[in-house]
């Protein structure tokens, strides 16, 4: 999402912060935008999103060892609890992390895959 105001004179960024996570997308805002000052800031931003890699309709799902057990998963679009789920978009840009319990003690000399 790319937003050039300049009429307004503000805008609640809390609001509409939200739209981006849920639907795998950016949220950049130059303020107040001045095209001297940020022209080439926003052709870059422009031309990154539209040449980089992108995902869609991305189903996450991880597994782990046993004696292991996944708690949460956790990235731009919030937490999520479910054993798998769907974003709509990932890239390279975003990131998505994982947080694991160990719920046994693992055995010795062996090896356990996250």
């Amino acid at each position: 999402m790319y937003f050039a105001f300049t009429s307004y004179k503000s805008i609640d960024l809390a609001s509409i912060a939200v739209l981006p996570g849920l639907t795998g997308g950016d949220l950049n805002y130059l303020s107040p935008f001045d095209i001297v000052k940020h022209g080439e800031k926003l052709h870059y931003l422009i031309f990154r999103a539209l040449t980089r890699t992108t995902g869609t309709d991305v189903q996450v799902k991880a597994r782990v060892s046993q004696g292991l057990s996944l708690v949460e998963y956790i990235g731009g679009f919030g937490f999520k609890e479910q054993p798998d789920f769907n974003i709509s978009a990932l890239d390279s840009d975003k990131s998505l992390g994982f947080l694991i319990r160990c719920d046994e003690k693992l055995k010795d000399n062996t090896l356990a895959f996250v």
